[in-house]
């Protein structure tokens, strides 16, 4: 693992939002620091350290009074850009005026009480639309913290060595990632291991996550739970999503995704796909030849939809009385029958499905993986057993 991952992926934070003022706490020996100065010309940035004994733990840079020396010479080449403040980072917060930073980077003490004072020592810093982002995520006082006060975080750890990143205030036009767990076919172990996937393969877009559940027990306590804004069994709770609004959600989009889906790759694509309503292709191409409708019908493992933008659904629903049609035939099935043409389709680069792609063998390139019908993903091994954790 490069140890400028969690540059680039700042560098790569800052290009998509335009940012231009931020801080790092914890330059070290500024590899990070130099390399933000060097690939973003209109970025200034505050770097802050005190170069106390001992240094982080690595087998490099161990001399402080030398890593001191080398920032500062380095930083005198970058003007203005370059602002050093060489102190803590209690005493540098009372130096940055509040809501004046695009982002703050936050690598410095590493245990759960300095982490947890800087998070809310900074926090304050940044602007409305502002991130706060930081290293070392699994580190144990680092993860306590952040799970207590910052939850969800984009965390693709394996791309980013670490690095989890949210913005400071969710905005309006973020997406709602959610599930339904109702009654005790899936266990809680599905909904922490979904919301796991999803912070590993969400990168640079800001998500909420929300788990629509009659009974919390044993999920995750950094997970969101709330009510099923529609109560109904099996399938037909998924009825809710189309509600004119939804308590409790913020955001103007969600993206649906069932217990037993694997999330194999960027969720960022499927976040980003322009539509007011759109599912899963229920068959893949070629299975039905044309005009078959079964080629239009869509499979609600995965939905994505623009809260109020069809609520001609749920209005239908209650005029033909809710029903709730068993055994064989559920939301899905309704709403492809009620609404021919009506959903968008979401394409295969984006949703597979295990039995009707063939995917045993070897994982997709697409972002999630439906497991309709049987196997589950505990029942599978290969990639299936990688991925679902």
């Amino acid at each position: 693992m490069s140890i400028k991952a969690r540059g680039q992926y700042i560098e790569a934070l800052a290009r998509k939002y335009g940012w231009t003022r931020g801080a790092e706490l914890g330059i070290w020996y500024g590899q990070t620091y130099f390399h933000l100065l060097d690939a973003l010309p209109g970025l200034t940035l505050i770097g802050v350290d005190a170069w106390l004994p001992p240094a982080p733990a690595s087998s490099h840079h161990q001399d402080q009074a030398a890593n001191r020396r080398e920032v500062r010479q380095r930083a005198a080449g970058y003007g203005d850009r370059a602002q050093i403040l060489d102190m803590t980072t209690a005493q540098a917060s009372a130096q940055v005026p509040d809501a004046s930073l695009d982002f703050v980077f936050i690598d410095a003490d590493h245990s759960y009480a300095g982490c947890r004072a800087d998070i809310l020592a900074w926090r304050p810093k940044l602007k409305a639309d502002g991130w706060i982002i930081g290293h070392d995520f699994l580190w144990p006082g680092v993860n306590q913290a952040v799970r207590e006060l910052l939850m969800p975080v984009n965390c693709p750890v394996a791309a980013t060595d670490e690095t989890w990143a949210r913005p400071a205030i969710l905005p309006r036009g973020a997406v709602t990632i959610c599930c339904l767990k109702v009654g005790t076919k899936y266990g809680p172990d599905y909904v922490n291991r979904l919301h796991s996937m999803v912070q590993r393969h969400v990168h640079l877009e800001p998500y909420d996550f929300v788990c629509f559940t009659d009974d919390p027990t044993g999920i995750d306590p950094w997970i969101r739970t709330a009510p099923p804004p529609y109560a109904a069994p099996g399938w037909w709770g998924k009825l809710g999503l189309y509600l004119p609004e939804i308590p409790g959600i913020q955001t103007e989009r969600l993206l649906f995704l069932d217990l037993d889906v694997v999330i194999t790759g960027p969720l960022d694509p499927l976040i980003q796909y322009k539509t007011d309503f759109a599912m899963a292709k229920d068959w893949p191409t070629g299975a039905w030849p044309a005009p078959d409708p079964r080629d239009r019908d869509g499979n609600s493992s995965v939905v994505l939809v623009r809260i109020g933008a069809v609520r001609q659904i749920w209005d239908r629903y209650l005029r033909e009385g809710q029903p709730q049609r068993s055994p064989g035939d559920g939301d899905q099935e309704w709403i492809n029958r009620t609404f021919p043409g009506l959903v968008d389709l979401l394409p295969e680069t984006l949703v597979q499905s295990y039995k009707l792609h063939h995917l045993q063998d070897a994982r997709p390139a697409c972002s999630v993986v439906m497991f309709h019908g049987i196997p589950k993903p505990p029942d599978c091994g290969g990639w299936v057993k990688e991925d679902w954790r």
